[in-house]
């Protein structure tokens, strides 16, 4: 039986949920939106350090709801910004509206499992590779996937 419209949103609802409730989890976060805050700034982050090349198949292996996270507000001809180490830990900080109660290294740790399901390890690998030796290590070794 062919999925509705319906079908395909409670699918990615539910990822993004499940996603969503690792990262709070994770962080000790005392409401859902926090998470969400966390995940946005992260992605954005993320996203902006990489060539739009890599940036566009990173996101093609996102859930939609995540994915149009991820391109809000995106400029893909302002990117890559190469960021240094403390650079892009303090982007992700001064994007966050709330105090953290951890590290901006812990957060983008807790983001990146979450999404650890979605994202295969050959695209992990492509974007290690555009981020500085001494930041690649914020990416799980392992994948799931």
């Amino acid at each position: 039986m062919p999925k509705t419209t319906l079908d395909l949103f409670q699918g990615t609802l539910h990822k993004t949920d499940l996603a969503l409730k690792e990262i709070q989890d994770c962080l000790g976060l005392s409401e859902l939106n926090q998470a969400y805050l966390t995940l946005k700034a992260v992605l954005h982050a993320i996203r902006d350090r990489v060539m739009p090349f890599e940036a566009v198949n990173l996101a093609a292996q996102l859930p939609t709801l995540i994915r149009g996270i991820y391109y809000e507000g995106w400029s893909p001809s302002k990117t890559p910004l190469k960021m240094n180490k403390a650079e892009f830990f303090n982007r992700i900080v001064d994007e966050i509206p709330f105090d953290l109660t951890c590290s901006a290294e812990d957060v983008v740790r807790a983001v990146l499992g979450s999404l650890n399901q979605f994202i295969s390890r050959g695209e992990l690998e492509d974007i290690k590779g555009e981020f500085p030796k001494n930041l690649s290590d914020i990416f799980p070794e392992e994948m799931s996937r």
